[in-house]
């Protein structure tokens, strides 16, 4: 797979999909082109061409972390914060291939292959966003470290005051609570969720990188955490997997 570098500056998720698609239709080319003319013609600057190429080659279903069934390309697009690099990472780390696999016919992917792909990552791209937020939050990551543990998918106002006094305040120079709730929802790693749109499936939560502008918070919001920070900072749940708004192929947050 070809790695690029995009600037960092958020899409919508059909935006995505069709620069992913662009991307995939030229791994095909190099390395599975008979599979591709099955597909033919196709126009990856086209959502309906872009998701049939997708589906072409990912499995109808996958069973994420916490034991739920999902899509696989809405799995992969929750594990990003709707930027192209993060997705292109992504996509080129389920796509890696292996010595081993050299000669083989591997679609549609095993469900695994997607999993390990983005579990090899999430590290690579959390720490990305650290980077980009270090002059503002140069302990952002130790901070993380020891908070997010002891967060849940979901979690109340008051339980994030509590892991502050527990766990955030002493790496966190001093600075307040207030400071350190924003700096958790300015880089992304936390939510509010969205309640009028809880599924059977999914915690829905709405993220700062998605709106441009600082979400307000009152005592009895509800509050949840980014897929990403969960995977790399939290353990294996049986909570409802959280759903960044914005990442539906029908979400535009910039309406």
């Amino acid at each position: 797979y070809i790695e690029i570098h995009v600037i960092r500056a958020s899409r919508t998720a059909t935006e995505l999909i069709l620069i992913g698609a662009q991307r995939l239709k030229l791994y095909l080319e190099q390395y599975y082109p008979d599979h591709l003319k099955f597909l033919l013609p196709l126009d990856t600057t086209i959502r309906s061409d872009a998701l049939r190429l997708f589906q072409a080659v990912l499995p109808k279903n996958i069973t994420n972390r916490s034991g739920f069934q999902e899509e696989p390309i809405s799995y992969i697009l929750r594990h990003t914060q709707l930027l192209p690099r993060h997705f292109l990472i992504l996509l080129n780390s389920i796509f890696r291939r292996k010595d081993d696999e050299q000669d083989s016919y591997p679609f549609p992917l095993k469900e695994e292959k997607i999993l390990t792909g983005v579990r090899d990552v999430e590290s690579r791209i959390v720490k990305e966003i650290f980077v980009a937020f270090k002059l503002n939050y140069p302990t952002a990551e130790i901070v993380c470290t020891r908070s997010i543990p002891e967060l849940g998918h979901k979690f109340s106002v008051g339980d994030l005051h509590r892991n502050y006094t527990r766990h955030g305040k002493a790496d966190f120079y001093g600075r307040n609570l207030f400071e350190f709730q924003r700096m958790l929802m300015e880089i992304g790693a936390i939510g509010k969720v969205i309640r009028d749109q809880a599924t059977q499936m999914y915690i829905q939560g709405k993220f700062e990188y998605t709106v441009g502008e600082a979400i307000p918070i009152n005592h009895d919001d509800e509050m949840c955490l980014h897929p990403l920070f969960s995977g790399v900072f939290g353990a294996d749940s049986d909570e409802l997997p959280v759903y960044p708004y914005g990442t539906g192929m029908d979400d535009d947050y910039r309406d």
